[in-house]
C-alpha cells in the first residue's frame, strides 16, 4: 500500500551499465462513507425535506472520483457531487432505505446504508366517551374513553389536561381516564398524543 519505486539494472561483460526506473502506487483502501444525518438506523422524522448529511474520505492514494446513491427499490442509481449532501429530495411518508456510495480513481468503493421513516401526519385521536361535546351527566365518576392510531410511527407519549389547564398529567397510552371524581359543573378535558416522529395531536 502506497508509493513504490522500482529500478532495474543491466550490466554487460564490458562493464556497461544501464537502468530504468518506474514509480507506481498501490491503493486497496476503499473510501469511507459516513452518513451523519440521520445519525442512526430506524429513526423517525416528520420532515419530508430531511437533509441527508454525508462525510466521504479516502485514506488511500487515490482521490474520490464518483459518488452516487440509491434508495428504496434500488432500481436507479443517482449521481451527486462528492463532498456534498443530499438536500434536494422530497421524501414520501413511509420507510426509506438509502445507500450512499463513493468510488476512488483506482476503482475502490465504499458505502453506507441507513433506514429511516418519514411521518408527516398527525396521530389519529378520537374521544369516544362522552360521545359529544357539551353533554350532561349525573355520573361524577364519568369515564373519558379515547382511541388513537398512527400509520407510520409509534405513539410515544400521552397526557391530558383539564379545566384550568395549569397541569399536564401523564397518561399510559391506551388507558382511559377512569379514576377521576368530577365536581359539579362544567369540565374541559384535552387529551394529547405524540408519536415518534414528534407529530402531536
Amino acid at each position: 500500500e502506497g508509493l513504490h519505486n522500482v529500478t532495474i539494472y543491466v550490466n554487460d561483460s564490458a562493464n556497461n551499465l544501464n537502468y530504468s526506473t518506474r514509480s507506481f502506487r498501490i491503493d486497496t483502501t476503499a473510501p469511507v462513507v459516513d452518513i451523519t444525518n440521520p445519525s442512526s438506523n430506524n429513526t423517525n422524522s416528520s420532515d419530508t425535506s430531511l437533509d441527508i448529511l454525508i462525510t466521504q474520505t479516502d485514506a488511500g492514494v487515490g482521490s474520490l472520483s464518483q459518488c452516487w446513491y440509491s434508495n428504496d427499490t434500488y432500481l436507479i442509481n443517482r449521481s451527486f457531487g462528492c463532498g456534498t449532501n443530499l438536500t434536494n429530495i422530497t421524501w414520501s411518508d413511509g420507510k426509506h432505505n438509502l445507500t450512499v456510495y463513493s468510488n476512488d480513481t483506482l476503482g475502490n468503493y465504499g458505502f453506507e446504508t441507513v433506514s429511516f421513516t418519514i411521518d408527516s401526519g398527525f396521530p389519529d385521536l378520537n374521544i369516544t366517551n362522552p360521545a359529544v361535546n357539551n353533554s350532561n351527566t349525573t355520573d361524577t365518576s364519568l369515564d373519558i374513553n379515547f382511541t388513537f392510531s398512527d400509520v407510520f410511527s409509534i405513539i410515544e407519549s400521552c397526557w391530558y389536561s383539564n379545566d384550568t389547564y395549569l397541569i399536564n398529567r401523564s397518561l399510559v397510552c391506551g388507558t382511559n381516564l377512569t379514576n377521576i371524581t368530577w365536581s359539579e359543573g362544567l369540565h374541559n378535558v384535552t387529551i394529547y398524543v405524540n408519536d415518534s416522529a414528534n407529530n402531536l395531536n
